[in-house]
């Protein structure tokens, strides 16, 4: 695999975005053999610059830069927006076609999203939270949600963000946090009474880092005579617009320092700067309040921590998540340093150890080695892994209406090199998009999302040699499509239960040997996240259209016994309102009426209307599973109810009335065949505080219809191998 790294930032400066690029090039040089990453300077290389030193050491990449692919060989020539493309294009001639493209800087992200055979293999790193973005006004980030473009974002609360603001598919956005190699970090000195306490400090002289009044600390008196000096590392000078007496500010006051209480190291090459750093006892990693709702981690905060340099740093929620609310090095304000630091001198040794070892365990949360698993499964690097043991290429063709249910597979699929994807689109369940009577198609295989006229259809018109591969959900078993179905011509029939799976055999006359039983896969990983603490008194059902199907009036009769045990119960319902929905509330059915009467019955109960929340639907489900501890299934029928297995992935448990097939989908001890009887079980278990440890249970019990489970037996199916060989294939 081939990536191609270009930064809207200069390589040859030593900083956080720097240091971020280097990483990540390392990173994605240990992903596993045949990767090859290349490095397209923003400016010419300085072969002094440790940044730069430090990438050509990575055996695997290789660094071109501006003249190399605009074809000008001029020292001062830059790649910026307007030229970027010819540089892109440039890479492309001199090293071959990129499987993806990572950038890092938003201008030159949305040019390259302009272009739509890059646009496809473009994977932007987002740094934050915008005020743009949480009001909706990003335009880059609505191209990248629209084109399902990969993103790489720094913290779960980025992620979050872009989900539920941006409407960005959460499969799209890979969390990788800032990495160090904590392997190559040795524990710094230990804090003795025998002598002073030093304080050091490393990075860009900037004014928001509060170097002016970290300056201002130096030589100040500690109990038991010793003093506070401190240690500058000091890096780049920045210089702000809204401030620009700063630098002089710094020169007079670094002038004015006392040498016995503050030391400076200027120009120190990158690989030496760790072991400066071990010098201080306590780092200062305070920084202005502008800064307090970044959610950026710290880069330099976390290699502290890695050297057991324990590092003052300000309270805030990123520093909170990954330090912990216990911390003790917190500080509100740099008023408080002081103070803070007089507490610690007093330290014993065992105290001071104990504090170094947490930091150091903290640290190795983010080493680079931990970011490996993530990163190959956004790149889907298994994936192509797999399929690379078959060595013929397939066309596959995509069938039907509605292909929401397969969005992630066909996400994963798009990178398969030996796969040629391609779609025929059907407007409804009945009418193509195309006149049938013209089409044709060169496809090897085809897969038909829905058993409806459009696997009708390819049955009967299957090609010589093509296999036909089949999905059947619980709405067609219901409709005349599956019997009308030539079903000689059907190589493989995916059904979502055995319930389904003996439909098809008894009504149909599916030869049961073609049938493979695999409910709607989800993506486990996504859906695993903490839960809000309000979660276990709140229950999460999801969908409530049409009414004969959803029951929502068994789910409100279910909350009103609730309610009546524990008034402080919650139930949140994600779902569009049947008002909002044409074939729901114009049929023929009296499904209107039925709604009206339900929600007049609601609205008139003041005790249990309090306790119901309706949320729209979005994109963002994984995060709207962290707000509910049960997921309620109130169906009289389903195939596998995708709602209820996401639900339990993120940690719930669920609630299902016994409609057919249920047992054979999830825990008896959840499926009630009167459901107003599981408002005990839902008291006791929120009431004991036994959610956590059963969220664990279901999460394991779930794993099996994991995205990557069903995609090893897809891709059986497309190449007709039927089991692939998967050894030797990691994180799958």
């Amino acid at each position: 695999m081939r990536i191609l790294v270009v930064a809207d930032l200069s390589i040859n400066q030593v900083d956080g975005s720097t240091i971020w690029m280097k990483n990540m090039i390392k990173l994605l040089s240990l992903l596993g053999s045949g990767m090859n990453i290349v490095v397209l300077a923003r400016e010419q290389k300085s072969n002094q610059s440790p940044i730069v030193r430090d990438i050509e050491a990575i055996s695997n990449a290789t660094m071109l830069e501006p003249f190399d692919c605009l074809g000008k060989a001029v020292a001062d020539e830059i790649i910026t927006q307007d030229n970027l493309l010819d540089a892109v294009a440039g890479a492309r001639a001199r090293c071959g076609e990129f499987d993806f493209i990572l950038c890092r800087g938003t201008a030159f992200a949305a040019r390259l999203a302009t272009h739509p055979q890059l646009r496809r293999r473009l994977i932007v790193y987002w740094t934050g939270i915008s005020e743009s973005l949480l009001v909706g006004g990003e335009p880059l980030l609505d191209v990248l949600a629209r084109d399902n473009v990969k993103i790489i974002a720094q913290t779960h609360f980025v992620k979050n963000a872009l989900e539920v603001f941006a409407g960005v598919f959460s499969g799209n956005i890979a969390v990788v946090p800032p990495m160090i190699d904590t392997a190559s970090f040795q524990p710094g000195l230990m804090l003795t009474s025998s002598r002073d306490l030093v304080l050091s400090y490393s990075g860009k002289i900037d004014k928001d880092y509060l170097v002016l009044d970290l300056l201002k600390l130096a030589g100040c008196e500690l109990p038991e005579g010793r003093r506070l000096k401190v240690d500058f590392i000091a890096g780049k000078l920045t210089r702000h617009k809204e401030d620009r007496n700063f630098p002089a500010d710094w020169e007079a006051a670094r002038r004015a320092a006392d040498p016995a209480n503050v030391t400076f190291s200027d120009n120190v090459p990158h690989s030496e700067i760790a072991t400066l750093m071990q010098r201080g006892d306590f780092a200062w990693c305070v920084r202005s309040p502008r800064y307090d709702s970044i959610v950026e981690i710290s880069t330099k905060m976390l290699e502290y921590a890695a050297l057991g340099v324990p590092p003052i740093i300000n309270r805030t929620p990123i520093n909170e998540a990954v330090f912990w609310k216990d911390y003790p090095l917190f500080v509100e304000s740099p008023d408080q340093a002081l103070d803070l630091v007089r507490h610690l001198s007093l330290m014993t040794e065992e105290e001071r150890h104990e504090l170094t070892q947490s930091c150091r365990n903290i640290a190795a949360r983010f080493d680079i080695a931990l970011s490996i698993p993530t990163m190959r499964r956004f790149l889907n690097l298994d994936v192509r892994r797999i399929a690379g043991n078959v060595a013929e290429q397939v066309k596959l063709l995509v069938a039907g209406h509605d292909l929401k249910f397969l969005d992630r597979i066909i996400h994963r699929l798009r990178s398969v090199p030996s796969i040629e994807l391609s779609f025929d689109r059907w407007r409804t369940t009945q009418v193509p998009e195309i006149d049938r009577q013209a089409f044709a198609h060169d496809a090897d295989v085809v897969f038909c999302e829905w058993c409806c006229e459009n696997a009708v259809w390819h049955s009967r018109n299957k090609r010589p040699g093509c296999r036909l591969i089949i999905r059947l959900h619980r709405f067609e078993a219901f409709r005349d499509f599956p019997a009308r179905v030539d079903w000689r011509n059907v190589d493989q029939l995916i059904v979502v239960s055995d319930h389904f799976r003996n439909i098809c055999v008894e009504q149909f006359g599916v030869p049961p040997e073609i049938i493979m039983v695999f409910p709607q896969f989800i993506e486990a990983s996504e859906l695993d996240r903490p839960k809000h603490r309000r979660a276990a008194r709140t229950i999460g059902m999801v969908g409530i259209n049409p009414f004969h199907h959803k029951r929502f009036d068994r789910a409100l009769e279910f909350m009103k016994r609730l309610v009546s045990l524990d008034s402080s119960m919650m139930l949140r319902v994600r779902s569009a309102m049947p008002w909002d929905i044409g074939w729901v509330w114009e049929s023929d059915g009296g499904e209107r009426r039925l709604y009206e009467n339900l929600f007049r019955q609601l609205m008139s109960d003041p005790e249990l209307s309090e306790r119901v929340i309706f949320d729209r639907p979005g994109r963002d489900m994984e995060e709207w599973y962290r707000e509910v501890g049960f997921i309620l299934s109130s169906s009289d029928s389903e195939g596998c109810h995708t709602s209820v297995i996401e639900g339990m992935a993120s940690g719930c448990v669920p609630l299902v009335f016994n409609w057919p097939g249920a047992k054979s989908l999830f825990p008896s001890q959840f499926v009630y065949n009167e459901l107003t009887s599981a408002a005990d079980d839902v008291v006791r278990i929120a009431s004991s505080g036994q959610l956590p440890e059963l969220g664990k249970e279901m999460k394991a019990w779930v794993s099996r219809f994991d995205t990557d489970a069903f995609l090893v037996k897809l891709l059986g199916m497309i190449f007709g191998k039927g089991e692939i060989d998967v050894s030797g294939v990691r994180e799958l």
